[in-house]
């Protein structure tokens, strides 16, 4: 993965065989965004539902916390609105965030970004770039295909698959769709737990990209 002059990526911990420790990964992700400069003037938006206990943390941290909460889920799956001040809520799909454009310095997703048509994770990723600021980063988990040699057909945009409730990733398909979609300094991670694969990926605005 591209390492050039990511000062940010030294900010994951990794042992001397470049592997991550045992901490899950969105512990790892607060990790990061604990030594993030200057987050108490930033904005954080969290794509999908959250444990209370996490929306409170980034809400603390930073200047501005955002919720977009999909507005095909039952209101029952998510926490009252009015239980936690400070926090804006947007019931959205992830291919249509057109009123958070420009405005989000940090964008995480645990899961919920490969929750669609393999067809439109290519449009929910550009939604998501539109909406970082320059130079703002995407943290963000995506379950993981089975780690093989074996080819593996990539659905894009223009396919008409079957809708699947979760869709699985390896490396190199999860990095090309986010370079095509306009991103940079990419990096995955894969990590294991009881819970099965999933992969970190870390990745920025730029206007180079």
């Amino acid at each position: 993965m591209d390492r050039k002059n990511q000062d940010w990526i030294r900010w994951i911990p990794e042992d001397d065989a470049g592997r991550i420790p045992s901490p899950g990964p969105m512990e790892l992700v607060q990790q990061l965004l604990s030594r993030l400069p200057g987050r108490s003037a930033k904005t954080v938006a969290h794509l999908g539902a959250a444990p209370l206990s996490r929306l409170r943390m980034l809400a603390s941290g930073f200047e501005r916390l955002v919720v977009v909460v999909d507005r095909e889920r039952r209101a029952t799956d998510f926490p009252p609105r009015d239980t936690e001040a400070g926090i804006e809520w947007h019931a959205r799909v992830l291919t249509d965030l057109t009123p958070l454009h420009g405005r989000v310095d940090v964008a995480l997703a645990d899961g919920t970004l490969c929750r669609c048509d393999p067809a439109e994770l290519d449009a929910v990723l550009e939604q998501v770039l539109c909406c970082l600021t320059e130079g703002g980063l995407l943290a963000a988990t995506f379950p993981a295909a089975p780690s093989t040699g074996a080819a593996r057909e990539m659905r894009l945009r223009l396919d008409r698959a079957p809708r699947v409730s979760t869709l699985a990733l390896h490396e190199v398909e999860l990095q090309y769709r986010l370079r095509r979609s306009g991103f940079g300094g990419v990096r995955i991670l894969r990590l294991e737990s009881p819970h099965g694969a999933c992969l970190l990926c870390l990745a920025v605005r730029r206007a180079n990209n």
